[in-house]
């Protein structure tokens, strides 16, 4: 049986209600989960950027002044993908986390972002993923791509790199980006990605 919804229910408690009624009726798994993916359900380019040198930088200059830094670079960051196209999601420590409606504004953003970063001495490591995802509010973003940008952003790319996931790389549309093709494997996957050969 079906629980009513509150209207005053959060994109999260919603989300957990339809969760566990999945849990509870087996037999209405398809139909919930085209449920979930009607209301939550978005197609979009997810950016995950990592400051680098986070953690020599709290061993050589202490908790503040690095948390000092991670303010000057979030006064950088979410002005300049918002002016892109971008739709800020969240800042968690030295992490920021956005959206956008595709590959090439996500790149272009992001090649803007890593100069003007560069402009105020500080450097940041940034994965793009592109596909369906399930936006939960807006701050939660789950999906396959956004956890290659995730594995991207955070444990691949080098400071001053953008990587971008296969997905990613065949929705571009703009002929001009050069890019270099890796293999990789972490956390059990083959995974292929593509780095931007930026001047």
């Amino acid at each position: 049986m079906a629980q009513l919804q509150s209207p005053t229910a959060t994109a999260t408690q919603v989300l957990e209600n339809l969760l566990h009624q999945r849990r509870q009726c087996p037999d209405r798994v398809e139909a919930i989960d085209a449920q979930i993916r009607d209301r939550f359900g978005v197609t979009r380019a997810v950016v995950v950027l990592d400051m680098a040198g986070f953690s020599r930088l709290t061993e050589t200059t202490g908790i503040i002044a690095t948390l000092a830094e991670i303010q000057r670079m979030q006064e950088v960051v979410v002005p300049t993908l918002e002016a892109n196209g971008g739709q800020m999601l969240k800042l968690e420590a030295d992490n920021a986390y956005a959206l956008f409606p595709t590959p090439d504004l996500a790149l272009w953003a992001t090649h803007q972002l890593l100069q003007r970063l560069n402009q105020v001495n500080l450097q940041a490591s940034i994965g793009i993923g592109y596909g369906e995802l399930l936006l939960v509010g807006d701050r939660e973003v789950y999906g396959a791509e956004m956890n290659l940008a995730s594995k991207l952003g955070e444990d691949l790319a080098g400071p001053d790199e953008i990587l971008i996931t296969a997905a990613a790389h065949a929705a571009l549309t703009q002929p001009d980006w050069d890019f270099v093709r890796h293999s990789a494997a972490l956390s059990g996957l083959e995974l292929t990605l593509y780095q931007l050969v930026r001047d």
